[in-house]
């Protein structure tokens, strides 16, 4: 079994955090050659680290020694220095996906056979970078849980809207004096709140814990709120026959009324590609069912794999 490995990379006028599985990024452009690559793009903290689970849950059940999987973070989310103050530059959502797409230049070949899965917001970004995109070929397409509409009208979104416009500074002097915590205690901490969650996410939630990430994740969902709005049915369109889409049962970035209108306005999706979970798992799935998640990605990717085989 492969072990998940952090690389950073100088990318964007920073350092990024890239997760890997199988090849790394080191020589990339040649060992991914012609190679199969899982690129997955997190949610909201943008923090790879928070997939771990699901890498290895997807790695595992997929079988395939020579198939490579990664997670990008996004730029000030996850950093090597952190600054202790809320000094460091912030990212909006525009600069995630110029982000994104510059790190796939720099580090993946255009022969690459990728396979694409977005988290919650990181489904946004895949839809932009498939428009933007000149260069590599994409081959499928996963959204899970997907905040691609009218964020600012779901439930979550309203309760959010005011933590990140008018509590902000208090938020990151809450995190500020919380990061003074002795690392130890703060991991104890965390693992009395997340009890049932892995070792990999309970490190990656401590990692979180400083006024910069926090600063990123806060201006980030505040562009969100006020950029993602109306359903980009053109790119949905476009995407179509790629596509594939999994709905929590309850959820308030992206409840089942979005599962609705996006059949409407783009049929020929089929209801089968904008699947509904019967298993319980909610839309932070990193926090306690990455490696479950990670499975029935994999079995969905092998279904397709298995009709291509027959046709």
């Amino acid at each position: 079994v492969s072990k998940v490995q952090e690389s950073w990379v100088d990318c964007f006028g920073s350092t990024s955090s890239v997760f890997t599985l199988g090849h790394g990024t080191c020589n990339s452009l040649e060992m991914l050659d012609s190679r199969e690559l899982v690129l997955i793009i997190p949610g909201n903290p943008g923090c790879s680290s928070m997939l771990q689970d699901f890498m290895s849950g997807l790695y595992n059940s997929l079988g395939k020694p020579d198939l490579s999987i990664w997670a990008l973070s996004y730029v000030g989310h996850e950093s090597q220095c952190p600054s202790l103050l809320p000094m460091d530059r912030t990212y909006i959502l525009d600069e995630q996906i110029q982000h994104k797409l510059a790190l796939m230049e720099k580090c993946i070949p255009r022969t690459a056979k990728i396979t694409l899965i977005g988290y919650s917001i990181g489904c946004k970004i895949i839809m932009e970078m498939f428009k933007r995109n000149t260069t590599h070929t994409i081959h499928e397409i996963f959204f899970l849980f997907p905040a691609i509409e009218n964020m600012n009208r779901t439930m979550n979104g309203q309760i959010v809207y005011p933590v990140v416009n008018i509590f902000k500074p208090l938020a990151l002097l809450v995190v500020f004096i919380v990061s003074l915590i002795p690392s130890g205690i703060l991991h104890f901490i965390i693992r009395q709140i997340f009890r049932r969650s892995s070792a990999n996410f309970i490190s990656a939630s401590a990692k979180l814990v400083n006024p910069n990430h926090v600063d990123n994740v806060m201006v980030l969902a505040r562009d969100e709120l006020n950029t993602v709005l109306e359903l980009d049915v053109d790119t949905i369109k476009k995407m179509a026959g790629k596509l594939h889409l999994y709905y929590a049962e309850k959820d308030g970035w992206a409840p089942l009324s979005f599962r609705e209108n996006l059949l409407r306005e783009v049929p020929e999706l089929g209801t089968d590609n904008a699947r509904i979970d019967t298993n319980g798992i909610p839309h932070t799935f990193v926090v306690k069912d990455g490696r479950r998640m990670g499975k029935i990605i994999a079995e969905w990717i092998k279904e397709g794999e298995k009709m291509v085989t027959e046709l």
